[in-house]
């Protein structure tokens, strides 16, 4: 799917790969010609759920195979990369779904800024919102539960980024990244630098090709 689309950069949660995966997982992504940073738990089982990871399409970023790395650090929610195309920091970050883990980890990362430096490219799974007025429906109606927005919005100002589909769309568009019978929700997203006169960001959409390659309830977001 990546390489179809001709994708430079791959922001993966919930990968849920342990440490027998590593090895296996950066060949692939070498055969495909992407370098892989691999995030992953610290716990004794191993377990790679709700770990992030970061893919880089090695020819675009001048990389080799070197460059693969795994990072057993910050739960395995975060996967970071400089790139030497115009000084990019890359962030693939997995946010945890239960509240009171959120929230401590959004504190932790306030001022986290070896993993994530201000002006980052961060591609995640939030598990929160911006605006539950346009970023959710729930079908049988009910308030979302969205704990911790607030201090999630605080990190990415702090980061001096913001949402990237607010910046094309207007922070009154609609769109929804994980979709089931009950809810509609825009989880998944990308920050960046408000202001950046070496990138522009003109396109933002999500693509359904992806149910051809992989079983999830997640849109990917291109």
């Amino acid at each position: 799917w990546a390489y179809k689309n001709s994708l430079d950069v791959l922001f993966i949660q919930e990968h849920n790969g342990n440490r027998d995966k590593v090895s296996e997982w950066k060949a692939m992504c070498e055969r495909s010609g992407y370098s892989i940073v691999h995030g992953l738990h610290n716990d004794t089982t191993g377990s790679g759920r709700g770990a992030a990871a970061l893919l880089t399409k090695m020819s675009t970023f001048n990389l080799t195979e070197a460059d693969s790395e795994t990072q057993p650090s910050v739960g395995g929610r975060i996967a970071h990369k400089k790139v030497l195309w115009k000084d990019m920091i890359l962030v693939s970050i997995y946010v945890p779904v239960n509240a009171d883990e959120r929230r401590d980890f959004l504190k932790q990362q306030m001022f986290n800024h070896r993993k994530i430096p201000p002006g980052s490219i961060i591609g995640g799974d939030f598990n929160c919102v911006e605006n539950p007025i346009f970023d959710v429906v729930k079908e049988n109606g009910g308030t979302y539960q969205n704990k911790h927005a607030g201090l999630m919005k605080t990190v990415m100002r702090k980061k001096q980024t913001s949402d990237v589909f607010y910046k094309i769309h207007g922070n009154r568009a609609r769109a929804y990244t994980r979709e089931t019978s009950e809810i509609r929700t825009r989880l998944d997203r990308i920050y960046a630098k408000d202001t950046n006169s070496q990138l522009v960001w003109h396109s933002h959409k999500l693509d359904h090709t992806y149910v051809n390659y992989v079983d999830s309830d997640h849109i990917p977001v291109v």
